[in-house]
C-alpha cells in the first residue's frame, strides 16, 4: 500500500502509467487491493483495470460504485471501452447494464458498433477516434487543432495523422514525429511531396482476420 501511495505522490497524473500502477496492485493482498484501487485516480482506473490480469477484474468491480465504473469507461478509448464493458458483463450483467445506461449516447453507439464484430475480426480491435486532416491544410493549423483536441481530452494515444480527401477517403498516413519536422508554414501535401519518405498508408478493412492484419503491420 505504501508503495502505491509513494508512487502517486511522486508523479503528476499526466506522468502516471497504468501498467506501473497495475504492477504495484498485483503485489498487494486482497484486503490491501480493495483499499488501494480506491486510491487510483478516477481518470486512470479503467486503464489500470485493463492492465491487470483478468482475475483482478472482479475485485475492481466489487470495490467501485456504478458511477465510478461509468466514469472509468468514459475515460477510455473506444476499443478499450468495448473491452472493459465486455469484461464487466462477464462479471456482473446487472452492473454492466447500469454502467452502460450511464454512458453518453455517443459512447453507447461506439461500444455497440464494436461489439458487432467477432473477436477474430480487425473491427473488434479498432479505435474509432482518429486525427484527420486535409492535404491542403497548413501544418501549423493542423498542429494547433491537435493541441486543442488533446487538451480537451478528445483524442488520446494518437500516433498518426490520417490525410483524407473531400470524400473522407484515406490518402496518406503521417506519423506525429514526422509531422513535427514538416515546414509548418506549408500545406500537408507540399511537405509530403517534398519529402523522400513514403507516406502511403498500409490499409486493412474491419472485416479482415485480425491475425492477418497483425502480420501486415
Amino acid at each position: 500500500m505504501n508503495q502505491l501511495k509513494d508512487y502517486l505522490s511522486a508523479h503528476d497524473k499526466g506522468d502516471m502509467h497504468p501498467t506501473d500502477i497495475a504492477k504495484i496492485l498485483k503485489g498487494l493482498s486482497d484486503n490491501d487491493f480493495s483499499d488501494a484501487i480506491k486510491l487510483v485516480p478516477k481518470d486512470l482506473v479503467g486503464d489500470v483495470a485493463l492492465a491487470l490480469p483478468d482475475r483482478y477484474f472482479d475485485d475492481v468491480v466489487e470495490n467501485l460504485s456504478v458511477d465510478e465504473l461509468s466514469h472509468a469507461v468514459t475515460e477510455l478509448e473506444s476499443d478499450d471501452q468495448a473491452e472493459f464493458m465486455q469484461e464487466l458483463e462477464d462479471v456482473d450483467e446487472d452492473v454492466a447494464s447500469q454502467v452502460f445506461e450511464n454512458l453518453h449516447e455517443d459512447d453507447q453507439e461506439e461500444i455497440q458498433k464494436l461489439k458487432t464484430y467477432g473477436e477474430d475480426k480487425a473491427g473488434s480491435h479498432m479505435q474509432l477516434e482518429l486525427f484527420t486532416a486535409y492535404a491542403d491544410e497548413i501544418v501549423q493549423d493542423v498542429i494547433k487543432r491537435f493541441a486543442k483536441l488533446r487538451k480537451e481530452n478528445k483524442v488520446e494515444n494518437v500516433q498518426n495523422l490520417f490525410i483524407i480527401d473531400k470524400d473522407n477517403k484515406l490518402q496518406y498516413a503521417v506519423g506525429l514525429d514526422d509531422l513535427l519536422i514538416f515546414d509548418f508554414s506549408k500545406t500537408v501535401i507540399e511537405n509530403i511531396e517534398a519529402s523522400q519518405e513514403s507516406f502511403e498508408p498500409i490499409k486493412a478493412v474491419d472485416t479482415d482476420d485480425i491475425k492477418e492484419v497483425v502480420h501486415i503491420f
